[in-house]
C-alpha cells in the first residue's frame, strides 16, 4: 500500500499582536502550536482585578492602560513589576483524519490526537516613574508585551484511505518572540471632573522560528525518524526592528463614586522575512513542490479600543467593568505565504473580538499597614485564524492547531501598603487553559 507525502504548505506565517491582555498568534503550519502571547495591563493590581483597569486607573500602569489617569497621581512614584508566564498550546500530533486508521505500522489511532507544547519564561515586565504637576503629570516607562518561547515536534498524522491516503511530515521546530515597549505619557486636567492623556511608544520586536520537516519514504508507515539525513525541508522565519505607536485617553468622574474611562490604542508594524530550503532527503521532490522560496510579510498591530468604569460602594470596595475591542482582522494585512499556497490566501480570515473584564478589590483600610485583596476574571474571545476553503487537509489541521474557543481567565491577589502610603506590595495570578501569569509588582511614593 502507498502513502502519499502530504506537504501541507508552511503557508502563512502571521503574528498576532494587540494592547489587549491576551492575543493569539500562530505560524498558521498544521503541525505548528499557536502562541500565546500575553499583553496583559502592567502591573499585579490590574491584573489580580481581571484587567479591569481602562476606568480606575489610579497607579503608574495608567501610562499604559489609560494615560489620562496619570493626573490622579498627587505624589513621584516608581513602579517595578516582574512577571512568570506558563504557556500550553496544543498541535496535531499523530492519528489519521479523514478516513480510519490502516492497522499499518504506527497507523493505528482513528482521529486526530493532538500534542502539547509547555514553555516557562519570566522576567521583568515593567518599569515606570511619574511625576505629577499642577494640573498634569508625566510617565516614562518599560514594558515587555512578549516574551515568548516554544518547541513541539509531531509525529505526522495520516490523512485519507484508499488511493487518496496520504501522510503529513513529521514535524520539529522552535520559536522565539520578544516585543519591548519604551513609552512616554502626558495628561492634563480639563476640568475638575475631566482629563486626557496622550502617550507615545517606541517598539522593538525580535523574532525567529524554524519548522524541520522530516521524510518518510523508506517507511510510509514507520515511527518518525527526526535524523540530519533524513531532513526534507526547512521553513524559517527571522525578523527583527522597531516602530512606533500611540494611545490616548480620557478620564471622567462623573459622580464621587462612578468613574468612567475611555482609550484608544494604535499599534505598530514590523517586517520580517520567510524562506524555505531543501533538506538532503529528497531535494528533487522537494524543489517540485515549491519548498524552496524567499518571500517576506509584515505584523500589523491591532487597533485597540474600550471604555471602562469603576464603582466605589464605600471607601473599602472598588468595582470595576473594562470592555475592549480588537481589531484582530488587521492581522489579514500582513500575511506571507509560500508561493504554492497563493490561491488558497483569500480563504483565510480573522474576526475581530470584544473582550469583558471585571475584577473586585476590598480594603483593609483602618489597619496600620492596608491589606487590600482582589479578584476578576475576563473573556478572551475566541480570534484564531480560520480557513474556508475546500481543501480537506488544511480544513481539518487548521481548525486542530487552532482550536480555542472563548475562553474565561480567573484571577486573584492581593497588596500590602506599607510606611504610611510610601511603600506598596501587590502579588497576582491569572489562570487559564492555555497560560498561567504570576506577578509581583512594588511601588515607592515620594
Amino acid at each position: 500500500m502507498s502513502v502519499r507525502r502530504l506537504v501541507l504548505p508552511v503557508a502563512v506565517v502571521l503574528l498576532a499582536f494587540a494592547g489587549t491582555p491576551a492575543v493569539q498568534a500562530q505560524i498558521l503550519d498544521g503541525a505548528t502550536p499557536p502562541i500565546e502571547l500575553n499583553f496583559s495591563t502592567p502591573g499585579a493590581r490590574s491584573l489580580s482585578m481581571g484587567g479591569a483597569f481602562i476606568g480606575l486607573a489610579d497607579d503608574a500602569t495608567a501610562a499604559y492602560a489609560n494615560p489620562a489617569g496619570l493626573t490622579i497621581l498627587r505624589s513621584s512614584e516608581v513602579s517595578l513589576e516582574g512577571r512568570m508566564w506558563d504557556y500550553t498550546a496544543t498541535f496535531p500530533d499523530r492519528g489519521h483524519y479523514a478516513g480510519a486508521a490502516t492497522g499499518n505500522g504506527v497507523d493505528t489511532i482513528d482521529g486526530l490526537v493532538n500534542g502539547t507544547s509547555s514553555e516557562n519564561v519570566s522576567g521583568v515586565s515593567f518599569l515606570s516613574y511619574v511625576q505629577p504637576g499642577d494640573g498634569w503629570a508625566f510617565a516614562l516607562y518599560g514594558h515587555q508585551l512578549a516574551d515568548f518561547k516554544s518547541s513541539f515536534r509531531t509525529q505526522g498524522p495520516f490523512v485519507g484511505e484508499g488511493e487518496a491516503l496520504g501522510r503529513l511530515f513529521p514535524v520539529n521546530g522552535s520559536m522565539d518572540l520578544k516585543v519591548k515597549n519604551y513609552g512616554a505619557s502626558v495628561a492634563f486636567t480639563a476640568s475638575d471632573t475631566f482629563s486626557v492623556g496622550l502617550g507615545v511608544s517606541y517598539y522593538d520586536f525580535s523574532f525567529s522560528a524554524t519548522t524541520d520537516r522530516y521524510d518518510f519514504i523508506n517507511d510510509p508507515f514507520g515511527p518518525a525518524d527526526y535524523s540530519a539525513s533524513n531532513l526534507f525541508a526547512r521553513q524559517a522565519a527571522d525578523g527583527s526592528g522597531s516602530d512606533w505607536g500611540y494611545n490616548l485617553g480620557f478620564l471622567w468622574r462623573a459622580t464621587p463614586k462612578v468613574q468612567l474611562g475611555g482609550v484608544y490604542r494604535d499599534g505598530p508594524s514590523f517586517d520580517f522575512s520567510y524562506s524555505g530550503t531543501c533538506g538532503p532527503s529528497d531535494p528533487a521532490y522537494c524543489e517540485q513542490s515549491g519548498n524552496v522560496f524567499t518571500t517576506g510579510g509584515s505584523v500589523n498591530v491591532p487597533t485597540v479600543y474600550g471604555i471602562g468604569m469603576a464603582f466605589k460602594p464605600s471607601d473599602a470596595l472598588t468595582v470595576t467593568v473594562d470592555w475592549d475591542h480588537v481589531a484582530y482582522s488587521d492581522l489579514e494585512k500582513g500575511f506571507a505565504y509560500i508561493p504554492v499556497l497563493e490561491p488558497e490566501v483569500p480563504n483565510f480570515s480573522i474576526n475581530d473580538g470584544d473582550e469583558y473584564h471585571i475584577g473586585l478589590e476590598y480594603g483593609f483600610i483602618k489597619m496600620a499597614n492596608p491589606l487590600l485583596l482582589r479578584a476578576g476574571a475576563w473573556l478572551d474571545p475566541a480570534h484564531a485564524t480560520t480557513y474556508s476553503g475546500a481543501d480537506l487537509i488544511l480544513q481539518a489541521l487548521w481548525s486542530a492547531a487552532n482550536a480555542t474557543n472563548d475562553q474565561w481567565h480567573y484571577t486573584g491577589g492581593l497588596g500590602f501598603v506599607l510606611a504610611q502610603g510610601k511603600f506598596q506590595v501587590d502579588l497576582a495570578a491569572d489562570i487559564s487553559d492555555r497560560v498561567d501569569t504570576y506577578s509581583l509588582s512594588g511601588v515607592y511614593r515620594f
